[in-house]
């Protein structure tokens, strides 16, 4: 916390959401089957920010 009393804090998570299984393509009307592989993993991602004010309550 500063010493004007407020305070801003920051949290962060990062998670793998790669399929484990091959599952339907959603948004590819050309493609029929299944994926085949994973090129690239898939993650995602959340930052969440935190203000806490002078009277003690927070905002985010």
């Amino acid at each position: 916390m500063s010493s004007d009393g407020l305070g801003l804090q920051l949290g962060t998570a990062k998670i793998d959401i790669t399929p484990l299984h091959p599952v339907p393509l959603a948004g590819f009307e050309s493609r029929k089957d299944n994926f085949e592989g994973v090129l690239h993993p898939l993650y995602a991602r959340i930052l969440l920010f935190e203000q806490v004010l002078s009277n003690g309550k927070k905002e985010g």
